[in-house]
């Protein structure tokens, strides 16, 4: 809203407030919640009527701006208004709210109850509110001189400036304009906003905030009691905010707008030739605006194809006779279309949307106002000096999209009638701008046709119109969009450093600089230095007025992402930047709601509503960009073109590319990875250039040159740019040596007069290259050696002499070859070493000193970790509670929020890795600790893949997600529709396969889970797999393929991925053959049970359904009908669970009670009460049993972070043990997350390897499911009073434990850990070999495993290809490796075997061993457990077992030595029932069909052209033989008629020969 007459509204509220402060009583806070209800109720009332007639005076006179009466009235009203404002501030502050229990009314008062500048007393006010006034009235005031015309100084910003802005494309006359507007306005108030920034801060701690940014920021908060209540106890603080902003900002930077700025500035230079770096920043004064914030002014200068539709359809307009009511009634139907409101008829009446019809001087700015009538108010009126053409038309519907947010909220109290938080109301109207600004929009709804320009030759082929026309429309929104990101970024960004004194008052201008460059990649135009004279950012309105910014940036991120999820609500299938929301009810409902609400609860619940994410999120704007950041991508890549400014500006071209964009006007480039940063060389010559360009593959390479740079990048490096001046005469030459592996030394030596310019460009492997140093006089070798690989280690050295420096920077990774490479150069020149150079240079007469190596600063190093790991756990806490969301709740939106906040944990990675983990030589450094910490990181892992390829890798794994949870029909309705009851998911199909015991329905479930996703599956995993292999052999990684990046996690030191994977084979050696025998012994039990009979009573093999699990790989649930004949019952505790448990959660108490007993911790109060346990009804949920660390803690202890575990539990006693085994894992979790993160960093917060996690939880559950174990719980449950199982301190006496090994106890748990062990070995190996292949018969291979080494096959035969059975796997389906599982249960036998001995136990009755109660077990257990991951697994694995010199490892024994009793029971068995243990191999043959005969489509096309001329030809045929018939029948008629007339004769034919004749030609 416009205010006016500033100065003296404010000194008369400064008067007002002070009476107010001097005159109220000092007595006690008020904590009467009634009297607040009704001091609020009657608040509401006034404030109603004090803000009508503020609106209405103003209204009078914004409409009429010539009329003093109405100013006076106007500024009367503001005064009154404004006082008003104070003086209820003041009394809500009476009220002692932080103790209310109406939350509702809690937020009112806390969003009255700051006082603002009112809080400074009488001489501090006045003075404030006069400077605020005086810098606001400078810029409105401010004038600039004529260009042409230096005396004439009349010109305004808007619209004399904005004018010449926007289309001068006179250099000068721009930087003239920039500069007069600079001095004018920013310079003329410095000293002011200095006085200002002191009262300002002044007044913001006398309300309890640190500065005016905090103050600012407080909207943006999630205070302590709502978190709470609305999020879930999410908590969001300023911090948390500010890093929340600047992630998303690194995004959208990263994704897109580096490119955009690259694109523009390369298209710039053919406007204005030799003026611009195109490596460096781009001049501020040449971009259309006066703030370089909105770029849209050039877009004639950038467009792709000019010859395309420019998309503005005015003239459209005007020829289908549209006037301004039309295009306010065509907004009106937009919304209404949403089922929205209508305009009312006040609106209407009194809007004043005509200037011309008007005939008063009014404010042309369009605003949107609300008259505070509340729910009875039917008052809202748009002003705007309207114009028939497309960007009015906009700017109508976004207006009108705020008068829907008024009406929606009218009826929330006065105190919520504004938007969710600053930037919301700009959000919702910039939202309708995207469908309606569409082109589909335009003209299939609204019939208006673009404007089209003259025919122009494009240059850029392979396009269609449509692809050209869209990307034009594109460019045109990125223009105003992408374009003003960092601009809506960064101005409150330095203020907040201005305010928190981050940024010193004696350094204004720098400041601000540093941030436009730095963030938005402008300058100030050339030649012309800014220093401390200059206040640049006030000359900005928002700076001179006091108005905070960043809600420009907020509103920008979530247009983009609200309009995403409507557009998904809608239906919407293709781009997103064509989809239309009009006429869309369901989208409609969804905006009224979140609308409805204002500001009456926290904004990230009102978000959650209209994007289904709690927080901002930049995914949407790179979804709704993607083609042009394609677009962009290519045509930089063409024009050889880098992407950044200065030091960190990438090459896109590839390194053998010649040729260019022509339009760009560039002619010399460097070469560089996608991912290294560049050094690009410029040498300006006169009067004559000659170019050579040689390339050179070689294993032995010398060359020598005159005046060398050689700039060779790897992933990722650093290097400079790099200028040489030569005269009279240049020869270039380019030499592309590609070398592996090699050493290359470069020598520079001076000379005249004469210059030879050599750019040697090698890219090779990784390696590490070593330094020399060399300091001769008078001529200088000077030599910069900036490799960096993934791992590698550089070191750079210099030589330096007098009178010239010349830096060689060179990237090169060889060896043993050396390319060595010497120039002689003219008069003195220096090329100049990037600020993270490796060498820094001071020239003296005589000598030169040389700094040490940055990259070995190992106290740097260690900051910058320090804050790569507060950082990092920031963004990873995010994208877990964004999967933790997705698991508990599965909805499209959820899905998308997940692998948007992955994609920012990938992108922050990597420029994490590149900045510190690529840079610095840690394997030089003393603290192993850190060392460590840099070799955890090494390898980017998927984060490697392109932007591209990364979003694509993460759609393949929610698409196999997606499938996964599909439902299918129940056996006894296969008709039915899977939404309905008869629709089972997952978890209701576990069920049936665990407790049915008929054989065609479990062969049913089997048959029908798997077809009803495989399909879909697979095709989505072959993406997967190339992209996984993409990413294992990038250069930032180095495996050989996806195999070697998973087993990486199990890789220390020597200990390497082929060590691995020869223990997993010998282990598995070891356990095959009591698999076989237990095998061997289920099969023959199986072929028992009566409603099996005669089903595979031939088959050596197992049928895979009906081993009790949807996967047969756990057999456990099979136990009734093979458990053996002899020994005790095991003690079931279902139904005392099932008696006894009311709710699910409360079998957590009985499993945290066990770990309570050892003297490790209690569950957190978050865990207890956000857990999912149980079954849910009214969402979709992922059951499959999980632990979940939200990394919340950051520095805190575990007593605040978050640990939680998902799972569909049942009152039964496989659940408890599951939730005792998960608890396990949360205990793992919080044990390494007890340290601070500067003593245990991010890296080290896990498991010590993947298996060792599953070993913990699976070591606890076998003393847990010990027969005693079970009987004390059956003790525990029959006693009744179930209260005091939670209560800390509880310990529960146990029976003795007997020395009777039992038989049906060793059976049960054999039936669980050893089918798994076989499963777990072949899932990951299935895996690996298709990582190692680029064609799979991937369903044959899987039961080749499954028959082979697990002794199952399947119920029907498969397809060799077709077919995709492990899809249907969780962990396939989740990219989850599940060799972890093979890994963890054989650890958890070691450490359980450890822990019993520890104790007391002996070997040969260790199954028996409960360890519950045992302190020492626990205190052995915690040791391990708070190491995470901060020490080599086989070292931790040692030491816990007392077996260092074996160094920790894996050993099946402790396993076999539990089971040989059983073993012992099955040989006996076996001999007794004269079975073999052994099953044919490679049969997989007999149970694979011919892959089924797919009909080409052409087929049935031409086998329907064939019939339909044989159709034809019948037809005429019969027609031509009907035609000949009559000719004959005719022609006999005629001679019998002439034969009758014969003298003398008579013919007569009978009835037969009638009848015959007529047969005759019916039959033909």
């Amino acid at each position: 809203m416009i205010k006016m007459g500033d100065s003296a509204c404010r000194l008369l509220l400064a008067l007002a407030c002070v009476v107010v402060l001097l005159t109220a009583r000092l007595h006690a806070l008020n904590t009467d919640e009634s009297q607040a209800r009704e001091f609020m109720k009657e608040l509401d009332v006034r404030y109603n009527h004090e803000c009508n007639q503020e609106m209405s005076a103003r209204w009078d006179y914004i409409t009429d701006v010539t009329d003093p009466d109405k100013e006076n009235a106007a500024n009367a009203a503001c005064d009154s208004y404004t006082r008003f404002k104070r003086e209820a501030a003041v009394e809500a502050s009476q009220y002692q709210y932080d103790g209310f229990s109406d939350l509702q009314l809690y937020r009112r008062f806390k969003l009255l109850a700051n006082k603002g500048a009112g809080a400074l007393d009488t001489h501090d006010l006045m003075e404030y509110e006069a400077l605020q006034a005086y810098m606001e009235r400078t810029y409105r005031t401010a004038t600039a001189c004529h260009f042409h015309d230096p005396n004439q100084c009349d010109l305004t910003i808007d619209p004399d400036i904005e004018a010449i802005m926007a289309h001068s494309q006179d250099w000068e006359e721009l930087r003239y304009a920039w500069e007069q507007w600079r001095e004018n306005t920013g310079q003329v108030v410095k000293e002011d906003f200095k006085r200002f920034v002191e009262l300002s801060n002044k007044a913001a701690k006398l309300n309890g905030y640190d500065n005016t940014g905090s103050s600012w920021l407080e909207r943006y908060s999630v205070d302590e009691r709502e978190v709470k209540v609305y999020t879930d106890a999410y908590s969001l603080d300023q911090r948390q905010f500010k890093e929340m902003v600047d992630s998303r900002w690194q995004e959208v930077s990263n994704l897109v707008y580096k490119k955009l700025h690259a694109y523009v500035r390369m298209r710039l230079q053919k406007v204005y030739p030799g003026k611009i770096d195109l490596t460096g920043p781009i001049p501020a004064h040449i971009l259309g605006n006066m703030w370089a914030q909105d770029w849209s002014n050039i877009a004639h200068h950038v467009m792709p194809f000019p010859e395309m539709p420019s998309y503005d359809v005015t003239d459209s307009m005007v020829q289908n006779h549209w006037d301004i009511e039309k295009m306010f009634e065509t907004a009106e139907d937009f919304f209404t279309g949403l089922g929205l409101y209508g305009m009312t008829k006040t609106f209407w009446q009194e809007s004043v949307v005509n200037k011309t019809a008007w005939d008063k001087s009014m404010l042309c700015q369009p605003t949107a106002e609300d008259f505070c009538l509340g729910p009875e108010g039917d008052d809202y009126r748009i002003k705007m000096c309207t114009k028939v053409n497309m960007d009015d038309l906009i700017t109508i519907h976004q207006e009108m999209g705020q008068i829907e947010y008024f009406m929606a909220y009218k009826n929330q109290p006065h105190v919520f009638r504004e938007s969710a938080i600053p930037g919301f109301s700009e959000a919702i109207g910039d939202l309708v701008s995207l469908s309606v600004s569409t082109p589909q929009h335009l003209e299939k709804v609204l019939g208006l046709t673009p404007d089209r320009h003259s025919p122009a030759v494009s240059r850029q082929l392979g396009y269609t119109d449509v692809q050209k026309r869209d990307l034009n429309f594109l460019m045109k929104m990125a223009l105003k969009k992408i374009a003003f990101f960092p601009f809506g970024y960064l101005v409150d960004l330095y203020r907040w450093g201005v305010f928190d004194q981050s940024i010193p008052l004696e350094q204004l201008n720098a400041g601000w600089w540093d941030l436009r460059e730095s963030v938005q990649g402008v300058t100030p135009p050339a030649g012309q230095p800014r220093n401390e004279d200059f206040f640049d950012a006030g000359s900005n309105y928002h700076v001179a007025a006091n108005m905070p910014y960043i809600r420009h940036f907020i509103s920008l991120i979530l247009q983009f992402q609200f309009h995403s999820h409507l557009c998904d609500t809608a239906g919407h299938t293709g781009p997103l930047y064509t989809c239309d929301i009009s006429n869309n009810v369901a989208a409609g409902q969804i905006l009224r709601s979140a609308m409805e609400k204002g500001s009456s609860q926290p904004w990230p619940l009102v978000v959650m509503e209209l994007s289904g994410s709690l927080y901002l999120d930049s995914l949407p704007i790179i979804n709704y960009f993607q083609p042009l950041i394609d677009y962009l991508e290519e045509a930089l890549q063409e024009a050889y073109q880098c992407v950044g400014w200065g030091d960190d500006c990438l090459q896109v071209g590839l390194l053998q590319h010649s040729g260019g964009f022509e339009d760009s006007g560039y002619q010399d480039a460097d070469t560089t990875n996608s991912t290294a940063k560049t050094s690009v060389t410029s040498t300006d010559t006169t009067p004559t250039t000659t170019s050579t360009t040689t390339s050179t593959t070689t294993s032995t390479t010398t060359s020598t040159t005159t005046s060398t740079t050689t700039s060779t990048t790897t992933s990722p490096a650093t290097t400079s740019d790099t200028s040489t001046d030569t005269t009279p005469t240049t020869t270039s030459t380019t030499t592309s040596t590609t070398t592996s592996p090699a050493t290359t030394s470069d020598t520079s030596t001076d000379t005249t007069p004469t210059t030879t310019s050599t750019t040697t460009s090698t890219t090779t492997s990784p390696a590490k290259s070593s330094d020399t140093s060399t300091d001769t006089t008078p001529t200088t070798t000077t030599t910069t050696t900036s490799t960096t690989t993934s791992p590698a280690t550089t070191s750079d050295t210099s030589a330096d002499t007098t009178p010239t420096t010349t830096t060689t920077t060179s990237s090169t990774t060889t060896s043993p070859t050396t390319t060595s490479d010497t120039s002689a150069d003219t008069t003195p020149s220096t090329t100049v070493s990037p600020p993270v150079s490796t060498i820094s240079t001071t020239e003296t007469s005589e000598s030169t000193t040389v700094t040490a190596n940055p990259r070995d600063d190992e106290e740097e190093a260690r900051i910058k970790m320090a804050d790569m790991n507060d950082k990092m756990s920031r963004c990873v806490h995010e994208a877990t509670v964004a999967d933790w969301t997705y698991y508990t709740n599965i909805t499209g939106s959820h899905a998308n929020a997940s692998n948007a906040a992955w994609t920012t944990v990938s992108q922050k990675f990597k420029d994490f890795h590149e900045s510190i983990i690529s840079f610095y030589h840690y394997d030089s450094f003393g603290d192993e600790t850190l060392i460590r910490q840099f070799k955890l990181q090494e390898n980017l892992k998927t984060a490697a893949l392109k932007d591209t390829d990364l979003q694509e890798l993460y759609n393949a794994i929610q698409g196999m997600r997606e499938t996964y949870t599909k439902k299918i029909c129940h056996y006894d309705h296969k008709k039915c529709e899977t939404s309905g009851e008869y629709g089972l998911t997952f978890d209701q199909l576990e069920d049936e396969m665990s407790t049915t015991g008929d054989y065609e329905k479990l062969k049913y479930y089997w048959l029908e889970w798997r077809e009803s996703s495989w399909e879909n599956m697979k095709d989505y995993y072959e993406t997967y797999v190339k992209l996984m292999n993409i990413a294992a052999t990038s250069d930032s990684n180095g495996f050989k393929n996806a195999e070697d990046m998973w087993i990486d996690a199990y890789t220390e030191g020597n200990y390497t991925a082929d060590h691995f994977k020869h223990d997993i084979g010998d282990l598995w050696s070891q356990i095959q053959p009591l698999y076989e025998k237990l095998h061997a012994y289920v099969l023959h039990k199986l072929k028992g049970v009566k409603s099996y009979k005669g089903k595979f009573d031939e088959k050596d093999v197992i049928p895979a359904h009906v081993l009790g699990s949807m996967w047969g790989h756990n057999w456990v649930n099979i136990y009734d009908l093979v458990k053996p004949e002899e020994g005790d019952d095991i003690p079931d505790i279902t139904a005392n669970l099932t008696d006894k448990v009311n709710n699910t959660r409360d079998m957590l108490c009985l499993a945290e009670n066990y770990y309570r007993s050892l003297g490790m911790y209690s569950m957190t109060s978050d865990f207890l009460k956000n857990s999912q346990i149980g079954r849910v009804d009214d969402r979709t949920v992922i059951c499959h049993p999980t632990s979940w660390d939200l990394v919340s803690g950051y520095n805190d202890t575990t007593d605040e972070g978050q640990f939680r575990i998902t799972m569909c539990s049942n009152t039964t006693q496989e659940d408890l043990l599951v939730m005792h085994h998960r608890m396990g894992q949360t205990e793992y979790q919080m044990y390494y997350s007890n340290e601070p993160m500067d003593t245990m960093p991010l890296v080290f917060r896990r498991a010590a390897n993947p298996g060792f996690q599953e070993a913990v939880g699976g070591a606890i559950t076998l003393s847990v499911s010990t027969p005693n174990h079970l009987e004390m719980i059956a003790d525990v449950l029959n006693g009744g009073d179930l209260s005091e199982l939670c209560d800390d301190g509880v310990v529960f006496e146990k029976p003795d434990v007997s020395d009777v090994v039992n038989i049906k106890f060793l059976m049960k748990t054999a039936l669980e850990k050893i089918p798994l062990l076989s499963f777990a070995y072949i899932v990951d190996q299935w895996r690996w070999e298709l990582f190692n292949k680029s064609d799979s018969e991937y369903n044959k291979e899987w039961w080749q495993k499954r028959l082979d080494v697990q002794g199952v096959f399947p119920p029907e035969n498969r397809y060799p290809i077709s077919n995709f059975d492990p899809g249907n796997l969780f962990e396939v389906a989740f990219s989850i490796p599940y060799i972890s599982n093979f890994v963890g249960i054989i650890l958890q036998f070691q450490i359980h075997r450890n822990l019993c001995e520890l104790v007391g136990y002996n070997n040969e009755t260790i199954s028996n061993c409960d360890l519950y109660n045992k302190i020492e077990a626990g205190k052995a257990l915690r040791e391990m457990l708070a190491k995470g991951a901060s020490e080599p697994w086989r070292k931790q694995l040692g030491e816990f077992l007392y077996d260092n010199e074996t160094n920790g490892e894996m050993n099946a024994m402790a396993m076999l030595d539990y089971f040989k009793p059983l073993e012992e029971y099955l040989d006996e068995y076996i001999k007794n029932n004269t079975i073999t243990t052994k099953w044919n191999k490679d049969k997989v043959e007999d149970y694979m069909d011919p892959e089924p005969t797919i009909i080409p489509a052409t087929v049935p096309i031409v086998v329907g052209a064939v019939l339909a001329i044989m159709v034809v030809v019948v037809i005429i045929a019969y027609v031509v033989g009907r035609k000949r018939q009559k000719k004959k029948d005719e022609e006999a008629l005629a001679a019998a008629s002439t034969i009758a007339k014969v003298p003398g004769e008579q013919i007569e034919m009978d009835a037969d020969d009638r009848t015959g004749a007529t047969s005759s030609n019916d039959v033909l």
